[in-house]
């Protein structure tokens, strides 16, 4: 396991929360569990508690086979970004972090190491066209995260979009500028708006219109037959 600060990691018997110092990098093999604990040995040759969340996901712990998992899937593979930005910088100190956006872009996975929180667990290290190292975290079994916003379907792409989406290239342009414009189909809005599940839906003049909100005080779309016809942002 690896968390900045505080964990939700207890040596069994005792109150107090484990800081990350004290726990980082124990192997934890998991026991037993009830409403509200998990149950560990530790390969210290000491016993742990964890606190399980309401979601059942429990806190402070990255499971050892998601790395192995990860590392045999996707280390020195070529993969595309889903998400919009990745992380410049120290991944370890958000102070140190900067952003770049690089959707639809390949990047080649260089590393794979364990992230700091539970919620994220595996950090990808990556190397961009133009030689630029930066990293991502998320998820790649979703053993024990509860948003699929850390998934890894949500991060990357395994082979290039333009073969999946078989777009115009001025829509492309637009798409990696991350710009919506009236004419654009709803698929191609969501491949740079997410949270498809705010979308209200009304009947103007007998037809089928679709009012796209994705935060609604910045961005708005109205469709009517399926493309974009006002664009507010």
């Amino acid at each position: 396991m690896k968390e900045l600060g505080y964990t939700y990691i207890k040596a069994q018997g005792s109150k107090k929360r484990l800081y990350s110092n004290d726990i980082e990098g124990k192997v934890l093999v998991l026991k037993s569990v009830n409403k509200d604990s998990a149950y560990f040995a530790g390969n210290d040759g000491n016993n742990y508690v964890a606190v399980i969340k309401h979601d059942r996901t429990i806190l402070s712990i990255i499971p050892v086979a998601e790395y192995k998992i990860a590392q045999k899937l996707y280390l020195n593979k070529t993969l595309w970004m889903k998400w919009p930005v990745i992380n410049f910088g120290s991944y370890d100190n958000i102070l140190a972090i900067k952003l770049k956006r690089v959707q639809f872009e390949p990047v080649k996975v260089i590393d794979i190491k364990y992230g700091t929180l539970a919620s994220h667990p595996i950090v990808f290290i990556l190397q961009t066209v133009d030689g630029s190292i930066g990293s991502t975290e998320c998820g790649v079994s979703i053993t024990n995260i509860n948003t699929s916003i850390a998934a890894f379907e949500n991060r990357f792409y395994t082979k290039d979009p333009k073969l999946i989406y078989k777009y115009t290239p001025a829509t492309w342009a637009n798409l990696k500028k991350d710009k919506v414009v009236i004419g654009m189909t709803e698929e191609q809005v969501l491949l740079i708006r997410e949270d498809q599940d705010e979308v209200n839906k009304v009947v103007v003049g007998g037809k089928y219109t679709r009012i796209r909100s994705t935060e609604p005080k910045y961005h708005s779309y109205l469709f009517l037959n399926g493309r974009v016809t006002m664009v507010k942002e």
